[in-house]
């Protein structure tokens, strides 16, 4: 586990933030999960963290960085958070129609806090802002630590086997088929984000512990 980095760029990212703050309410979040309205939550998360640029949400099937469920577009050199260019400037958000086929409810969240993560680094231009640990740990901080707790292991279809070519092979399927007591799963664990479980469940408990720093509502 890297503890040392987990509590450097903890003790860093809050001194920036002006503590930790209390994790978010998911009452509405979940509402709006449960009606499969992703760009509605997207909206609610933004408007926690204070963000006043526009946002657009992509659903895509293919594209992006490999296996990543969602990923963000945004300037290359984002307008200072505040400022007038700032609020004029528009972000992308992809997401992943598989993903969200499949996906619980904390790992959505999960995924949205950290994409919006990246932009509240980029537009303090926060020096750990290019680091995608320092990105987790910064959502994390900033409200949403219990989703990612209960999010960061989530179920993943797994691919399908491939059809039996020959005659053979169609035979030793079937057989297999009858003879086998349980119906294999047809999901795995997937791992989402930049830190593993271990590494979540640590940082989760420096920041209820807070370093000394009050918490920020």
């Amino acid at each position: 586990m890297r503890q040392e980095t987990i509590e450097d760029y903890t003790r860093q990212l809050a001194k920036s933030f002006g503590g930790v703050r209390d994790p978010v309410k998911t009452d509405e979040l979940r509402k709006l999960y449960q009606k499969k309205n992703f760009v509605g939550m997207a909206r609610h998360i933004r408007v926690h963290l204070g963000l006043t640029l526009n946002v657009r949400i992509a659903f895509v099937k293919s594209g992006g960085p490999p296996n990543a469920p969602a990923w963000i577009r945004h300037p290359a050199r984002m307008p200072v958070f505040g400022t007038p260019e700032f609020r004029m400037t528009t972000v992308t958000i992809y997401l992943r129609n598989d993903f969200l086929k499949e996906a619980p409810f904390d790992t959505v969240v999960f995924a949205l806090a950290h994409e919006f993560a990246h932009v509240v680094l980029e537009a303090i231009q926060h020096p750990l802002k290019k680091d995608e640990v320092a990105v987790d740990l910064a959502a994390m901080l900033l409200g949403f630590r219990d989703s990612y707790c209960a999010g960061c292991l989530y179920p993943v279809r797994k691919a399908q086997p491939a059809k039996p070519k020959n005659f053979r092979q169609t035979v030793m399927h079937a057989l297999g088929r009858i003879f086998k007591k349980e119906e294999p799963s047809r999901f795995e664990m997937g791992v989402i984000g930049y830190l593993t479980p271990e590494e979540i469940t640590y940082a989760a408990a420096l920041m209820e512990r807070g370093f000394g720093w009050p918490a920020r509502n």
